[in-house]
């Protein structure tokens, strides 16, 4: 609203975070505060049309909302005016629910659709370098510039007499703050995180002197995360970053890779921009090498698999080391108690056990022969797993293949010789993350025995190790996803 006159102060009362969920939001439909048009981003362009001097009420609520307690409070407060160019987001009956971009900040509420005219087609609001930032981001990317294609913005405590002017619930605290410049106006990012274990943050846009909030009340129907669902705040994550000089908000759902980003104006209103989707590379890319030409060579499919069977009937496991090593799996040492050679269980050899931190499983999965430690003799050798699982918090766990040497009674020992050395240090554990395993596949290129480590389904190495008597030695790094970043008018 432009002027003191047109104050929308009443506006922005009772913004709804989007790690919210109170019944009422949840049984609600797309005519209640908080829920109006939930994850749509294409507007119309409109005009209000009104007599000389008349004002068209904007509302706060629609009259279908299913609150009628709330219904026509505080709807005197904020207006338009003929010739005022708005954007037109949803109807409910004979209501139209617009955003006003004014001079300061955007205002968005419920008008009487009589007093609108369409003047454009439906889009989706960019800002004007949309192409270029979207671009930017994923050229450098995928060229493994990280911190240059979105460098973090810090976020540094609030005063605590900033803090008291948020006027936050008891459910949410201000985990910190960053002063910036956008076209020449200085607003305040705060992030606002949850109380709980798996927290949730976005980030709220107030006024220089943090008198004013300038995030208007339809943020999280919009937030580029927002899919629809009643669930969608739940675990979501947003940070601040700054992609072509200019400060932009990161979001993205736990535990994964894409992301979207969205552009913050001089008026405070956050935009969504870009989704970024990580996609598997058309082909391995080296990023670090020991030797190139091995490297280059894998890289291109030269290496040859080495044939490998499921364990044979005389094909054992056992432990004759009490302490296994997990220390490449951020967990202590494990103490295992005197434990005996177990016998097979399902398909294969396996042992399962308690240790300090939970429970753990030993399992032999691959038997073959092949040069492993390239001494110049082939050997009876396995591929093993491990796997741990912690009970703890809100629980965890690690996985990872180990390539070992058998005894020439058939048993595999991996906290035994060469195979403890190989175990300490090939150990691939993930956090809880079943998908983004490594396992391991034996190949041979030159006349070299080689450990590969591919993602679970992946068809191209991410990691290419060699190992011998003084342990376990990586040869190349691979680079076999890529970002694809696109507009979110994009989006399927």
């Amino acid at each position: 609203m432009r002027g003191i006159g047109r104050s929308i102060t009443c506006l922005l009362v009772g913004i709804i975070a989007i790690f919210s969920a109170s019944v009422a939001m949840a049984q609600a439909n797309d005519c209640s505060l908080g829920r109006t048009a939930w994850g749509q981003l294409e507007v119309t362009s409109a005009v209000i049309v009104s007599q000389t001097g008349e004002r068209v009420p904007m509302h706060r609520f629609s009259d279908l909302d299913i609150n009628p307690d709330d219904v026509h409070q505080d709807q005197g407060s904020a207006y338009l005016v003929g010739g005022d160019n708005v954007d037109a987001v949803t109807k409910c009956g004979n209501e139209t629910f617009v955003r006003y971009h004014g001079p300061t900040q955007v205002s968005v509420g419920w008008v009487d659709s009589n007093h609108l005219k369409e003047a454009g087609t439906p889009h989706v609001p960019l800002p004007s370098n949309a192409d270029a930032v979207c671009g930017a981001v994923q050229s450098a990317l995928n060229a493994g510039r990280f911190s240059e294609a979105m460098p973090s913005i810090s976020l540094t405590p609030l005063d605590p007499r900033a803090t008291g002017q948020l006027q936050l619930d008891s459910n949410y605290y201000a985990s910190g703050g960053s002063r910036v410049v956008v076209q020449g106006v200085v607003l305040n990012l705060v992030s606002i995180t949850s109380v709980g274990t798996d927290h949730s943050n976005e980030i709220l846009v107030w006024s220089k002197d943090f008198k004013k909030k300038l995030s208007p009340s339809d943020r999280d129907a919009r937030d580029a995360l927002n899919n629809g669902a009643d669930d969608w705040g739940f675990g979501i994550s947003e940070s601040l970053v700054k992609v072509l000089g200019q400060p932009m908000v990161l979001g993205r759902n736990a535990h994964e890779e894409n992301f979207s980003l969205s552009s913050i104006d001089r008026s405070g209103d956050i935009v969504p921009v870009c989704d970024a989707k990580l996609v598997v590379a058309p082909r391995a890319i080296v990023m670090k090498a020991t030797d190139r030409g091995v490297c280059d060579a894998v890289a291109k499919g030269a290496a040859a698999n080495v044939e490998m069977d499921a364990p044979g009937p005389d094909d054992r496991l056992a432990i004759s080391n009490p302490w296994i090593s997990a220390k490449r799996m951020d967990v202590p040492d494990a103490y295992v108690p005197s434990i005996d050679d177990y016998p097979r269980g399902g398909n294969y050899p396996r042992m399962d056990f308690m240790a300090d931190f939970g429970s753990v499983t030993l399992a032999l999965l691959q038997s073959g022969v092949v040069d492993l430690d390239n001494s110049g003799k082939k050997h009876h050798v396995g591929v093993i797993s491990y796997e741990y699982a912690s009970g703890a918090g809100a629980g965890s766990g690690g996985y990872s293949e180990t390539p070992v040497l058998f005894d020439d009674k058939s048993v595999a020992d991996p906290t035994k010789g060469k195979n403890a050395l190989w175990f300490k240090q090939l150990g691939r554990g993930v956090d809880n993350k079943p998908s983004e395993r490594f396992h391991a596949r034996l190949v041979t290129y030159g006349g070299v025995t080689y450990v590969e480590y591919l993602m679970k389904g992946a068809k191209l190495p991410s990691q290419l190790w060699k190992v011998n008597s003084s342990g376990a030695q990586e040869v190349c790094n691979f680079k076999t996803s890529q970002f694809e970043v696109h507009l979110v008018t994009d989006r399927q």
